[in-house]
């Protein structure tokens, strides 16, 4: 692993504000259905302070004076999942987000603290991401929860053991190594929302990996 996870509150100066800018904007469902509900455009095509502003804040916490030296790719969206988009019984697919070297997570839905994020181990070393992942893109397509749908989830899942929980209070924000299993969590009724911004970092070139030095750590 190179980083190890991050978890802190009151990410913003202003949340309410970015919260009221993220609901203006327009979201866009994928039509390959990797991800379920809608995301908008990646922020540095809207606003490319607002989207260098959030990635220096993330990279300030982890590296401090030397953020600067550190040079990157990012996707940035907003994401919104609505009660609609999800299973009856609001598990979210356990998975690993292979093309990112650090993901961050921030929670925008004021007075919602139950549709966080879970991470997770293997229970058996060596275990890897099945087809049965085929069943989660097509419910995210299409809405329907099939009982080979169920079946799939409830299979995937069991294949690892949650290790941490993170809740979704308002402009809270969770940061992890990108090869971490991790899942999300809904806790949404029917007319709810939950609404995130979502960072994944990735061609990174850094001083240090905070992990990487954890391990070599000879004193």
């Amino acid at each position: 692993m190179y980083f190890p996870t991050y978890h802190t509150h009151k990410f913003y100066n202003d949340p309410h504000q970015v919260y009221e800018w993220a609901n203006s904007l327009e979201y866009i469902r994928p039509e390959e259905g990797n991800y379920p509900g809608a995301r908008t455009k990646e922020i540095h095509q809207i606003d490319e302070d607002f989207f260098q502003y959030t990635c220096n804040k993330v990279l300030q916490m982890i590296y401090g004076k030397n953020a600067s030296d550190v040079t990157y790719q990012c996707t940035m969206n907003f994401q919104r999942i609505k009660y609609d988009d999800i299973a009856e019984d609001g598990k979210g697919w356990v998975h690993l987000d292979d093309r990112s070297h650090l993901t961050v997570l921030i929670y925008l839905t004021p007075g919602k603290t139950q549709s966080g994020t879970s991470l997770f181990m293997p229970k058996k070393e060596g275990t890897i991401l099945e087809g049965k992942q085929e069943e989660k893109f097509k419910y995210y397509r299409t809405g329907q929860a099939t009982d080979q749908y169920k079946h799939a989830l409830d299979y995937n899942n069991g294949l690892y053991e949650e290790i941490a929980t993170f809740g979704s209070n308002f402009n809270s924000m969770v940061a992890f190594d990108g090869g971490m299993f991790h899942g999300a969590n809904f806790d949404l009724k029917p007319g709810e929302e939950r609404l995130t911004q979502t960072l994944f970092f990735n061609d990174m070139r850094v001083p240090y990996y905070p992990g990487v030095e954890m391990k070599r750590n000879t004193l």
